[in-house]
């Protein structure tokens, strides 16, 4: 049987917390919320008016980090314990926050309005204890959980997609960009060994790389119909994927499960996945999430 959740405002980020528990984050609305397996609230944070891309929580110590649009601010408790200015955001433009190893992270733009760049900031006093460049400033960021210390970090703007994997448990900032261009990063597989990305704007096949030498591994095309065109969102099931598509013509979309070399299944109607657990996903239909 279903479980569902009601999101309670436009979706901003659905992202893996841990992915072998199955337990999920999502940003809707005003609200930073914790689920669980069967989609129950395990935690929730309301966000204040103005918070700029992605905002994350520690539910063990009950902090919260966010951007509110030119300074970073970590909340303990409620109360705000430090905020770190930047420069502000442009219309259209947007970061994000989260906390990890022991830091606070964020991607600002930097002093000169033209790049970004990755900051690392001491949780207990906001003091910045690092920073690399990220090349353009993004119109949003999407965090993918990954092993053994790894976070993909996605990134798009008007010239293309583009991601990160950053190795947050070093003593410096390793941070390792993908070689690819126009593919927006997905999913990372729950064994670590795989990383999956569908194509910005829709037009070309889902594929799957080898981590950590990001070799093609898994093509696949859209479904053949006219203008038919992959959504920018995709996850995998154990060894199989999980994907939705546009079948162009005003047509109404399909959710579809695809395991290595057969044929595809059609799961779920016009909606689009979300990372669960290692045997679930989420099917996100605009109102609600629905474990599947």
């Amino acid at each position: 049987m279903a479980v569902a959740y009601t999101v309670p405002g436009p979706v901003r980020s659905i992202r893996s917390f841990d992915r072998r528990a199955g337990w999920t984050f999502i940003h809707a609305g005003s609200e930073l919320a914790l689920l669980g397996a069967d989609l129950d609230p395990l935690g929730s944070w309301r966000l204040p008016a103005g918070v700029v891309g992605l905002a994350d929580a520690d539910p063990i110590t009950d902090t919260v980090v966010y951007d509110d649009g030119s300074g970073i601010v970590l909340q303990r408790h409620g109360t705000t314990r430090w905020r770190r200015e930047h420069p502000m955001w442009g219309p259209e433009q947007g970061g994000g926050t989260w906390l990890g190893h022991g830091y606070a992270w964020a991607v600002v733009p930097s002093d000169n309005g033209l790049t970004c760049e990755l900051v690392r900031m001491n949780i207990s006093t906001g003091v910045v204890t690092g920073s690399v460049p990220m090349g353009h400033i993004p119109s949003g960021i999407e965090l993918v959980g990954g092993t053994d210390g790894w976070i993909g970090i996605g990134s798009g703007d008007d010239r293309a997609a583009r991601a990160w994997f950053l190795r947050g448990d070093s003593p410096t900032i390793d941070l390792r960009e993908a070689p690819w261009r126009n593919r927006v990063l997905t999913d990372v597989h729950a064994s670590g060994k795989f990383v999956l990305t569908a194509p910005q704007g829709g037009t070309g096949p889902l594929r799957v790389f080898s981590w950590p030498d990001f070799e093609p591994v898994w093509t696949v095309d859209a479904p053949s119909l006219p203008d038919s065109a992959w959504l920018e969102s995709a996850v995998f099931v154990g060894d199989d994927l999980v994907a939705a598509f546009d079948p162009g013509d005003g047509e109404v979309g399909e959710c579809v499960r695809i395991p290595r070399n057969r044929n595809m299944a059609r799961v779920g109607g016009e909606s689009w996945p979300a990372p669960g657990g290692t045997g679930f996903w989420l099917e996100y239909d605009g109102r609600r999430l629905i474990r599947r």
